[in-house]
């Protein structure tokens, strides 16, 4: 259940996932291990615009409003910390599609992702409660 929040996530559980490149096939997996793993879901790897496509199942609006705002950014910065070329995530429900590019989350948390790897860095930059202020920054594709 604590793998579930973005706020009591464990950072070690995803750290096998770091790659330099985002078209390896256990890029996906790391999701599994992020919150929202619980919801259906299928992946699509496009490694020629160094995107993930992921494609749930659910409306947005299954989805308490919270945890949804803080897992979409959590599970954005992980990934971009994860993966050193990858460049944007879309993550595609039945009622909208949200994006999130690298440059919008480096401009966010104003330095290398990969840099935040490191619990102490993780717990202060990335849970310490930011997360509603953050998501408004967001572009949503309806």
């Amino acid at each position: 259940m604590a793998q579930q929040s973005p706020l009591t996530h464990d950072l070690e559980s995803i750290l096998p996932y770091k790659n330099k490149y985002m078209g390896a096939t256990s890029n996906p997996v790391m999701f599994n291990h992020l919150p929202l793993s619980d919801l259906k879901r299928t992946f699509q790897l496009r490694p020629e615009k160094f995107t993930i496509e992921i494609h749930y199942e659910e409306k947005t609006t299954d989805i308490e409003a919270k945890l949804f705002q803080q897992a979409m950014l959590y599970n954005s910065v992980a990934a971009f910390a994860l993966v050193d070329n990858l460049q944007t995530v879309e993550y595609r429900f039945a009622d909208t599609t949200i994006v999130a590019t690298r440059v919008a989350m480096q401009d966010l948390f104003g330095e290398d992702l990969a840099s935040l790897l490191t619990k102490e860095k993780w717990r202060a930059s990335v849970q310490d409660g930011r997360y509603a202020l953050i998501f408004t920054e967001w572009r949503v594709f309806i």
